[in-house]
């Protein structure tokens, strides 16, 4: 009679935080005794953590995991594991499994006999089934939740729904990267303000972020005094993002960045269709179609690549920039392969402090570094609207590096000096400018 191996023991705890996070198309992973080989060349840069100590009887397993309650139809993936500790190890699955939210799946293990018993034992198999769990250290049922990555630059957040866009707020240090587009409803409360800045990696992923509405302007002044996706920002990297059908109001005002007060890279970023404003009753207010206000401290500085801002309104009771609205003196702000298509900007310029650029509201001549970058010529009239030395101030149409251009210009890369391996020629509704071919990001794919 043949002994049947003993059951394996199994205790399931979902981490999706392994320090050794599968690379995306491995089909091997082995560490500390033991050999994970995924079948079929499936792969997944996330996945599930089995705590499993194995029989003393055989080293070899199969691991098979199943969407849903029951170990029922064809698993999602299948793993060949040998085990040699016999102390408690840890497996790791790739599993494409939703990072939106809890996902049911059922894991069944197949104990195989050891060579050498064949005549003596026969397989064991084991079912458990599991709901997947937070992520990033919050409780089950945590709203905005990630379920996917530990927020490292190893294993980064992915943000797949609004309430995990907002959430950021909760992990203002971590590294995220979206999904897929994400479209907001209601009022959203800009990542990031003077109590917490946030001060992490925000990657697009090539996905776009749709109708973010920062609240109304209350009674007679802005509401709020940084307002964007991002209010405030210490030491960040943004990039492959964009931001369409925008609202923002407040004394600094932008779709992506109300203050930086660290440095801040900026690549892959666009803006479309929106509204920055920001007030009409008292001065100061430095709005503009990507970021605000650059604050004038040791560590600030701004360096934006291949980003662009079109069909925008940016208007102002002082400043008003198409991609800043004020760059404070002794900050560098550097501009690379950028440009601007949008529908107004206005600044009272009544004082002769401030004014209205297509790059820039305000900025030093020490310290506003554009290279290769585009406006559209009369939109305003100046690229800079109030381009200051130490002892004098005054716009300017064409500081180095920037350009006015007609319209139609937009249509030609060769024109613009743009990177065809970056940039590609497309055609859609801009407002204020009906259907126009412009320049594209290629990380964002087909519209």
């Amino acid at each position: 009679m043949k002994n049947k191996i003993p059951a394996v023991f199994l205790s399931l705890c979902l981490l999706c935080s392994f320090p050794c996070a599968l690379p995306a198309g491995a089909a091997v992973f082995a560490a500390a005794g033991v050999t994970v080989a995924v079948q079929d060349g499936y792969s997944c840069d996330y996945g599930v953590d089995v705590p499993f100590t194995r029989s003393p009887r055989t080293q070899d397993y199969t691991f098979a995991l199943y969407e849903g309650p029951a170990a029922a139809g064809a698993p999602e993936v299948t793993a060949k594991v040998t085990v040699t500790p016999a102390s408690q190890v840890v497996i790791h699955l790739p599993l494409r499994y939703d990072p939106a939210g809890p996902d049911t799946w059922t894991l069944a293990v197949t104990a195989h006999v050891a060579p050498g018993r064949a005549g003596l034992d026969r397989e064991a198999a084991a079912v458990k089934t599991f709901e997947t769990a937070p992520s990033c250290g919050c409780p089950a049922g945590t709203a905005g939740a990630y379920y996917a990555g530990d927020g490292s630059a190893q294993s980064l957040f992915r943000v797949a729904t609004p309430g995990q866009l907002q959430h950021v707020n909760a992990h203002l240090s971590s590294q995220f990267i979206q999904t897929q587009d994400i479209a907001l409803t209601g009022t959203f409360t800009p990542i990031g303000s003077a109590s917490g800045r946030f001060g992490g990696v925000y990657d697009g992923g090539g996905h776009v972020i749709s109708n973010l509405n920062t609240g109304p302007v209350t009674g007679s002044d802005r509401s709020m005094t940084a307002s964007g996706l991002f209010g405030e920002t210490g030491k960040v990297t943004i990039q492959n993002l964009g931001i369409e059908d925008y609202s923002v109001k407040g004394e600094l005002a932008a779709p992506l960045i109300g203050l930086c007060s660290g440095p801040a890279t900026i690549t892959r970023c666009y803006t479309r269709n929106g509204s920055a404003m920001g007030g009409s009753s008292t001065k100061g207010a430095m709005p503009s179609a990507m970021v605000s206000y650059l604050h004038a401290s040791a560590s600030a500085s701004l360096r934006m690549t291949d980003c662009y801002a079109v069909g925008g309104t940016v208007t102002s009771s002082s400043a008003a920039g198409g991609l800043l609205g004020f760059g404070q003196s002794g900050t560098p702000s550097v501009f690379t392969n950028c440009f601007t298509i949008l529908s107004s900007i206005s600044a009272d310029e009544s004082s002769g402090n401030y004014g209205s650029g297509g790059i820039a509201g305000v900025a030093y001549s020490s310290t506003f570094r554009p290279t290769n970058c585009w406006f559209l010529s009369g939109t305003p009239a100046y690229a800079v609207g109030a381009y200051r030395s130490v002892s004098a101030a005054g716009p300017s149409t064409t500081p180095s590096g920037t350009k006015g251009t007609a319209l139609g210009s937009f249509g030609n890369l060769q024109t613009l000096g743009l990177p065809s391996d970056v940039w590609e020629i497309k055609s859609d509704t801009v407002n204020g400018r009906g259907t126009i071919a412009y320049p594209h990001l290629r990380v964002f794919g087909e519209p």
